[in-house]
C-alpha cells in the first residue's frame, strides 16, 4: 500500500523513524490493539481480559523493545518505605479540570489515598510511587509532595495539593 494513501479507520502509531498504523478496541474489561509497521514488516497484537496496567504503557514498552530503543521496564517490587519519609505526602489534593478530589493519609506504615469516598490501600514501589494492586491504579507524588498523579488503566489525572 502506498504511504500517501489515507487509511480510513486506522490511527498513526510509532514515531518519525518507525511509522505505523493500527486500531484499538475495548469493551467491558476486554481490550485489544493491533499495530502494523510496514517498513519493518512488524505487527504488534495485544489482547487482554483483565486490565490492571495501562495498555498504552505496555504497548509503548513493546514498541521500544521491538525497535531496540532503551526503555525502563517496571518491576512492581514492593519496597519497605519508612513512614516518616511519607509525611510530606499526607494531605488533600484536587484537580481543576475534572473535579477529582483525593486525600492521602498514613495508616501505620501504609499510605492510603481516598478518592470519591473510596479508600485505596497502597503498596510502595518507591518513596513517591505507589500501586493499588486490586484495581491497578498507580499513584505518583512529586518530589515536593505538592502534586499527585493518578494513573488508571485508561487515563492520567493530575491533582495539586489544596
Amino acid at each position: 500500500m502506498a504511504s500517501d494513501q489515507t487509511l480510513v479507520g486506522f490511527f498513526p502509531y510509532g514515531n518519525a523513524k518507525h511509522l505505523g498504523y493500527g486500531h484499538n478496541g475495548k469493551t467491558e474489561g476486554f481490550a485489544a490493539s493491533l499495530q502494523y509497521y510496514p517498513e519493518s514488516q512488524l505487527a504488534i497484537a495485544y489482547c487482554t481480559n483483565g486490565e490492571v496496567y495501562p495498555k498504552a504503557q505496555i504497548l509503548d514498552r513493546v514498541f521500544d523493545i521491538c525497535f531496540e530503543i532503551p526503555c525502563d521496564i517496571p518491576t512492581f517490587v514492593p519496597q519497605n518505605v519508612d513512614p516518616t519519609s511519607m509525611t510530606n505526602l499526607i494531605g488533600s489534593f484536587s484537580s481543576a479540570d475534572n473535579n477529582i478530589q483525593a486525600t492521602s493519609n498514613l495508616n501505620g506504615k501504609n499510605l492510603i489515598v481516598t478518592v470519591k469516598g473510596h479508600p485505596f490501600p497502597l503498596v510502595a514501589l518507591s518513596e513517591r510511587e505507589f500501586w493499588n494492586v486490586p484495581f491497578g491504579f498507580f499513584f505518583d507524588f512529586s518530589e515536593t509532595g505538592d502534586k499527585l498523579t493518578v494513573h488508571d488503566v485508561d487515563d492520567i489525572y493530575e491533582l495539586r495539593r489544596n
